[in-house]
């Protein structure tokens, strides 16, 4: 996305339990739009999260959820970009 601003987030997580994921972002609407980039709420803003982790995108309750699954001590960096 040309000519944005945001800025990068990384979690690590100690001794994960089994089948931990973090979500990363809640919103009305969550769609990937190329490999590695999610567009939130009609591109309200954005979420790049390289597909290596797996994202997971869910319907829970009327809301959109983008999730990662966490593994231990491996780090998960995503950016969010407006």
């Amino acid at each position: 996305v040309p000519n944005t601003s945001g800025l990068s987030r990384t979690i690590t997580v100690a001794d994960a339990p089994v089948n931990l994921y973090i979500r990363i972002v809640e919103g009305r609407k969550i769609e990937l739009i190329s490999k590695d980039l999610y567009t939130i709420n009609d591109r309200q803003f954005y979420i790049s999260v390289s597909d290596q982790f797996k994202p997971v995108i869910r319907q829970i309750n009327g809301s959109w959820e983008l999730l990662i699954p966490v593994k231990s001590n491996v780090p998960v960096t995503y950016s969010i970009i407006w």
